[in-house]
């Protein structure tokens, strides 16, 4: 097992650690993180596939078209995610909006590959 392995899985215990330390149970962390990643896969792939198209074929895809789908993909996933799963990832990684919003601009580089 590599060196980098075992921080990644120290780091990881620690976060559970201290989830389990707040929330009581770290299975509700981590299903609220698979939850959250499920909604932003689907939001994003909706999004690119219908609206994204509609504005290339407009030829409104530009920075200010391109920040306009990133808005309404922030918005779409906070609308699924209100609730005790967005408390659990609010009380676990700060604000819900900045990691929602971090973790769609990472599922739209994973879909660029």
């Amino acid at each position: 097992m590599s060196l980098m392995t075992l921080v990644c899985i120290s780091i990881v215990a620690v976060i559970l650690f201290f989830a389990a330390k707040k929330y009581g149970n770290a299975g509700m962390v981590l299903a609220a993180n698979s939850f959250l990643d499920y909604v932003v896969e689907m939001v994003v792939a909706n999004l690119e596939q219908t609206v994204k198209k509609e504005m290339k074929n407009m030829g409104q895809w530009n920075d200010t078209g391109k920040r306009d789908i990133k808005d309404r993909a922030v918005a779409m996933a906070l609308e699924m995610v209100d609730g005790k799963v967005g408390g659990i990832i609010e009380g676990v990684y700060g604000g819900l909006k900045e990691v929602v919003s971090a973790r769609i601009e990472t599922q739209v580089l994973r879909n660029k590959k």
